[in-house]
């Protein structure tokens, strides 16, 4: 009702702080991991899309774009929900104007894992770890830039990005250690 009452600047400006979030999140360059326990409704969905990994609470998570249903649009965070579900699965589901559950997130692509109520923050807080613990930080760093970069080029120009940062990466103390462990059989702890 707020917002209704708002002028174009204020709105303006509160949209640009929603985008500006989630490019936060979205850009980040450490892995990001959303945790769904409840309603996660417009704005709260966008911020699960943007996120790298998203793990939900089998009954109590619920994902939903209900914004054409109420006379809005989801402008801000369609752009996430594409990139998280495809452009076919994000257009069903935001012209439909559906609230799901966790399962049918998880078919569609916007969520990762469907994880029993009760066992939500445990199993994410052991999937960090392990994610921590199993990958290079600065591969991690990298990899997420090049997700982010991709994005803004041309074809060619994304191409020749990546071979530049496949070279770079060549040269990092991790890739020297992560080889030398390979080769040598060893299991590598990050």
């Amino acid at each position: 009702q707020r917002f209704s009452q708002l002028g174009q600047e204020e709105n303006l400006e509160d949209a640009r702080n929603l985008l500006r979030m989630l490019q936060l999140i979205a850009n980040l360059k450490k892995p990001v991991i959303a945790m769904v326990n409840g309603p996660a409704l417009g704005g709260g969905c966008g911020i699960a899309a943007a996120c790298d990994f998203v793990y939900a609470g089998s009954t109590k998570a619920t994902l939903g774009v209900p914004e054409v249903r109420l006379g809005f649009v989801p402008a801000v965070i369609l752009l996430f929900l594409i990139k998280r579900m495809g452009e076919g699965a994000a257009r069903e589901f935001v012209l439909r104007g559906e609230v799901i559950d966790a399962v049918a997130a998880k078919s569609r692509g916007l969520v990762t894992e469907v994880v029993d109520d009760t066992d939500l923050r445990p199993t994410v807080l052991a999937f960090a770890r392990q994610l921590a613990s199993a990958t290079s930080p600065s591969s991690i760093t990298l990899t997420k830039d090049l997700f982010t970069r991709l994005g803004e080029m041309s074809e060619h120009d994304a191409l020749e990005y990546a071979a530049n940062l496949n070279a770079l990466a060549r040269k990092t103390a991790d890739f020297k250690r992560g080889i030398d462990a390979f080769i040598n059989k060893e299991k590598l702890e990050w």
